[in-house]
């Protein structure tokens, strides 16, 4: 069987107050709709001191070294930098196997954390301060292409922002 390559909506993770590309409003390509933005979470070995903690803050994070990975982004702390290039974890997987070694703990989107990680191996602590985020976090953004702007599309959407069928528009 033949793969389909094309998708008629998409939900994609975007960096903190990005767009999904293609979806800026010259030369648009992608309709996009933002649908919620998720919290940030410290990623750190599951016998850290720090792990028996609900949330993390900000001065909590200096007090060990954060490893730099391709999901880490501009807007969170700085993270310690690879003398050696080649070797940045080439993806979350990769970056949860060095945080497991202790070398470091790891920032990335709560969601993510908790699906990739491994409760014996790892702890995945929000940062926050009673709940509330205290960093800019992933966003999470429906797109389609502006050709595939039917029907059948519109009523996704509308779903995805809670409309039903008694709504109006």
């Amino acid at each position: 069987e033949n793969a389909r390559t094309e998708v008629d909506v998409l939900l994609e993770r975007v960096a903190p107050g990005a767009v999904p590309e293609g979806s800026e409003t010259s030369l648009r390509s992608r309709h996009a709709m933002h649908l919620y933005n998720e919290t940030v979470a410290l990623v750190i070995p599951a016998d850290h001191e720090l792990a028996k903690l609900d949330e993390i803050s900000l001065e909590d994070l200096s007090l060990l070294p954060l490893l730099a990975h391709p999901d880490h982004f501009p807007e969170w702390p700085e993270p310690q930098e690879w003398k050696d290039p080649s070797w940045m974890p080439r993806n979350a997987k990769a970056t949860l196997e060095l945080v497991a070694t202790g070398l470091g703990g790891a920032l990335m989107s709560h969601p993510m954390a908790r699906h990739l990680s491994d409760k014996r191996v790892h702890a995945v602590v929000p940062v926050t301060r009673g709940r509330v985020p205290l960093l800019p976090g992933t966003e999470i953004w429906a797109s389609w292409r502006v050709e595939r702007d039917a029907d059948d599309v519109q009523h996704l959407v509308g779903v995805l922002r809670g409309r039903t069928a008694r709504s109006s528009r």
